[in-house]
């Protein structure tokens, strides 16, 4: 296995799926509403919405982590 392998639990790894389809969902609720013409303050609050779910998606970082028993008291 490489050096720089990341191996994830099942569970983050699905949770990762999940994360990026809203992302994804997202992104598109964006690009429709532009299109659409929607006012520029309702394109601003789904922004908003898309920038609060990749913050949420950075944190499968501290999951996995969480999972791995990093961080633990009892690391050395």
């Amino acid at each position: 296995m490489p050096a720089d392998a990341l191996i994830l639990p099942r569970s983050a790894a699905e949770d990762l799926t999940d994360r990026l389809f809203e992302l994804r969902c997202g992104a598109e609720d964006i690009a429709a509403a532009v299109e659409a013409g929607e006012d520029p303050g309702d394109i601003s609050e789904l922004c908003r919405e898309l920038v609060a779910l990749a913050r949420a998606a950075e944190k499968i970082r501290g999951r996995v982590d969480d999972a791995r028993g990093v961080g633990d008291a009892g690391d050395t």
